[in-house]
């Protein structure tokens, strides 16, 4: 996944305000080596984690959304990762900002619906994982007077459009052994 495609899939789940995390990022005296096993599997996990951070209840707070920012780019190659982390703080910030403004009646739900991932390609150590049939799912809340919530905003689009990538290829790389989510291509 490109740093360009990334960000543009962060900032579109940045529902409300420009706040930054104003949190320094530095660099990890022991950085954790997360990636997966196969590369399908940390292209699965990447999306199953942001999707759990963006259901926490207490992405709110800055010391979720610190350890949330550490896990999902856990899934990036290490050279990576502080970038990586760096977007992906912003994102979850603006996200909390934007859930923080919410009126008290109203909850918010996004969530990234897929059928699954599919190796592609690999060649030696590099790989292409598709995420299949992707899909970006948005829904605003309102609970009634009469205990009942109520659909008031229901928006998504299709991965591919939000990637700008018709297929969903995501690049992967082995280093140590594992298998990291990376803006590299080359052999």
């Amino acid at each position: 996944m490109s740093a360009g495609v990334l960000w543009l899939l962060l900032l579109l789940l940045g529902v409300g305000g420009s706040a930054g995390c104003g949190m320094p990022l530095e660099v990890e005296e022991d950085p954790i080596l997360t990636g997966g096993n196969t590369p399908e599997s940390v292209v699965d996990n990447f999306l199953r984690d942001l999707n759990s951070a963006l259901k926490d209840p207490f992405i709110t707070e800055r010391e979720t959304r610190q350890l949330w920012e550490r896990q999902i780019a856990g899934h990036f190659a290490p050279s990576e990762r502080l970038d990586q982390r760096e977007a992906i703080a912003l994102m979850l910030a603006n996200f909390a900002t934007g859930m923080a403004n919410l009126a008290e009646d109203q909850t918010l739900t996004v969530e990234i619906r897929y059928e699954g991932v599919r190796l592609i390609e690999q060649q030696g150590h590099t790989a292409r994982v598709q995420i299949v049939d992707g899909w970006l799912s948005l829904r605003q809340y309102r609970l009634v007077e009469n205990g009942k919530r109520v659909v008031q905003r229901d928006q998504g689009r299709p991965l591919s459009e939000i990637l700008g990538q018709k297929d969903q290829i995501i690049p992967v790389r082995r280093i140590d052994g594992q298998w990291f989510i990376t803006e590299f291509t080359g052999p």
